[in-house]
């Protein structure tokens, strides 16, 4: 989003009296049908360790959908084979649905990690309405269907752009729930720097949208091991916003750690090479990626076991 559309958005809202919440959401509605996991959107994990399927939230009626991948341990790093249990709880971004972000589950998969991913409410084939406290929701409710898996162990909480939030917050003492540690990759620290980084006017966030999602504010709360991740070429999430929420957690745990991408944009984190204008899609799974990409990836994939065994072994 650039400053210029970020600029125009707060001064209509200002003046206008007019809340613009809608505006940080982009679901795509889907079907069940239309989620074909076993060909090529998820080829290379045997179906059989697959598993989607749609599960209550909250007390409204509604349900989202959670597709789980089973591990296999073959590809766990042998310096995390104290910890064969290790379950990702992936947050994604606010375009589409899962359809959009199942490359990133295969990053997770690849490392040898169960992955669990989620539609919010209001995306893909989840009911309702998406807001705030509604992704909050979600995002436990997701945990709880974790849970019930066979293997699951260790819960790790990684969130992507606006799923940072999410993650965050299923870390918090406000959800009520055990994490081992979270991951956040070109997440904003809060709507109220979203705002203040549009330039040129002086207003608060909550002028021009209710949602607050003070993601670094939460974050400082948080003694887990915690790990920032954010591309220095992102135009859409300036690296500030990771910088912020760096400063808010770095002192919490001795494991933590701040990852500046050099030449990363919000899209193609953690592989900056990856020349994209969009979310890579052409390499749907980890093992496609030419060589070159895939030794940025296998980078990526140093610093998640350093920092797992860092922060696992404490």
């Amino acid at each position: 989003m650039s400053r210029l559309v970020i600029a125009i958005l707060v001064v209509v809202a200002a003046t206008g009296c007019v809340k613009l919440d809608f505006f940080l959401w982009d679901g795509v509605p889907a079907t069940l049908e239309e989620y074909d996991f076993s060909s090529e959107d998820l080829d290379g994990i045997p179906p059989d360790r697959i598993t989607s399927e749609l599960i209550p939230v909250g007390e409204s009626g509604d349900e989202i959908h959670v597709l789980f991948v089973a591990r296999d341990e073959a590809k766990l790093d042998p310096a995390l084979a104290a910890d064969k249990g290790i379950t990702v709880i992936f947050s994604h971004g606010r375009y589409n649905n899962m359809l959009k972000y199942v490359y990133r589950l295969g990053y997770w998969e690849d490392m040898g990690f169960n992955v669990l991913m989620y539609d919010y409410r209001g995306y893909g084939a989840s009911s309702g309405e998406t807001s705030e406290t509604n992704m909050y929701e979600d995002v436990v409710a997701a945990y709880d269907y974790a849970k019930t898996q066979p293997g699951v162990g260790t819960i790790v909480s990684v969130g992507y752009s606006l799923g940072g939030a999410a993650a965050v917050y299923l870390c918090s003492e406000e959800s009520g729930r055990k994490v081992a540690a979270c991951i956040v990759e070109a997440t904003f620290s809060s709507v109220d720097q979203m705002a203040d980084m549009a330039g040129y006017y002086d207003f608060q966030g909550s002028w021009f949208a209710d949602t607050e999602f003070d993601t670094a504010g939460r974050a400082a709360r948080i003694d887990l091991p915690f790990m920032v991740m954010h591309g220095t070429a992102d135009k859409r999430i300036d690296v500030a916003h990771g910088q912020r929420i760096w400063s808010a957690v770095k002192a919490n745990h001795p494991a933590n750690r701040f990852h500046k991408v050099e030449g990363a944009t919000h899209n193609n984190i953690p592989v900056p090479s990856y020349k994209v204008d969009d979310e890579p899609r052409e390499y749907s799974y980890p093992d496609e990626l030419p060589a070159d990409l895939y030794a940025e990836f296998e980078e990526y994939k140093g610093w998640i076991v350093d920092f797992l065994v860092d922060g696992l072994g404490d």
